[in-house]
């Protein structure tokens, strides 16, 4: 009997290694430039790679026994919730690429259902600012190049659905045109965090309103 659960936790922790792959890298700067001996370590890249392509990593600072950093990629590209800390093992930043909605037949189907129908008559549309530029002004100001897609040398144009609320809020729906995870990342925060519009009106009263917004990334 006693042979017989040693066979079975044997071919548990044979299945679950198979399903698991760990692998820890050691490094001295926290910029983690260049590998080193475990001795003379300050940080541990810790790399979990899952059978479904999944991959998690974590930066650990040893001196201080903490995590600073949390990633995670499945076929090369970010998904979930990644977090960033500082040397001092405090959180600076977190971005949860589930959020992002990429257009669908569901999700048009949905978008058509919430937007008003609108025509030419009577008819104002939704403005930001006080004239055209402000909203040109708004992305040069604010647009942010993520440093990973820098690195390795992504660009392109993110095309997004929005819709702008009665109120002038602005909600953003989903995203029509990628050009890369990261990027659509930054896309979707930049417009999000947008302040009121002046909303559109029909025969004088504010309404909902939709727009296909594009925003350009280039290293040029």
């Amino acid at each position: 009997m006693k042979k017989q659960i040693l066979t079975l936790m044997l071919l548990a922790l044979g299945l679950f290694s198979k399903a698991q792959q760990k692998s820890e890298t050691y490094y001295k700067d926290f910029s983690l430039t260049k590998a080193v001996d475990v001795k003379k370590a300050n940080y541990k890249k810790l790399e979990i790679r899952e059978t479904d392509s999944t991959v998690n990593i974590q930066i650990f600072n040893l001196l201080k026994n903490c995590i600073i950093k949390e990633e995670f990629y499945k076929n090369n590209k970010p998904i979930g919730l990644w977090k960033n800390y500082n040397e001092n093992c405090s959180l600076e930043r977190e971005r949860d690429f589930s959020k992002l909605i990429y257009s669908s037949k569901e999700v048009d189907t949905l978008f058509n259902n919430v937007i008003s129908e609108n025509n030419t008559e009577n008819y104002i549309r939704a403005q930001y600012g006080d004239n055209e530029h402000a909203f040109l002004k708004y992305l040069v100001s604010n647009l942010k190049y993520p440093n990973e897609a820098i690195e390795s040398g992504i660009k392109g144009t993110v095309y997004l659905k929005i819709i702008i609320k009665a109120d002038g809020s602005v909600k953003m729906f989903s995203i029509i045109s990628s050009a890369h995870p990261f990027l659509d990342y930054e896309s979707w925060e930049l417009i999000e965090n947008m302040p009121k519009w002046n909303p559109a009106k029909k025969d004088g009263k504010p309404i909902d309103s939709y727009y296909n917004i594009p925003v350009k990334y280039s290293l040029e």
